[in-house]
């Protein structure tokens, strides 16, 4: 069980518009229809196959959201920004506020 998938991250690294689920933090990063979007359990395959037709007619929406999911990657999860949070992390520890 991994955190938010490396596949997810890097299909929105190439830009591409992405349909996914809540699983495996995946909530964490994608904003319905501003970088993505997520489909609820409910109803999964019916929902699923109407957000693919979606992306599959609509080329501004599928645009849109590729360039925001590509922007959302470079700035959340950027080295610089990781290297960050896990010396905050590591500091929080040491300090007893974790």
């Amino acid at each position: 069980n991994e955190g938010i998938s490396n596949a997810l991250l890097e299909a929105m690294y190439l830009e591409n518009a992405v349909i996914t689920s809540r699983a495996g933090g995946a909530g964490e990063i994608i904003v319905d229809r501003q970088n993505g979007l997520l489909l609820e359990k409910e109803n999964i395959i019916r929902n699923g196959s109407d957000r693919l037709y979606e992306l599959y007619t609509d080329t501004s929406l599928r645009e849109s959201l590729g360039k925001a999911a590509k922007e959302t990657v470079a700035v959340k999860c950027s080295v610089s920004r990781m290297a960050f949070e896990i010396k905050q992390f590591c500091t929080d520890i040491v300090r007893g506020s974790k």
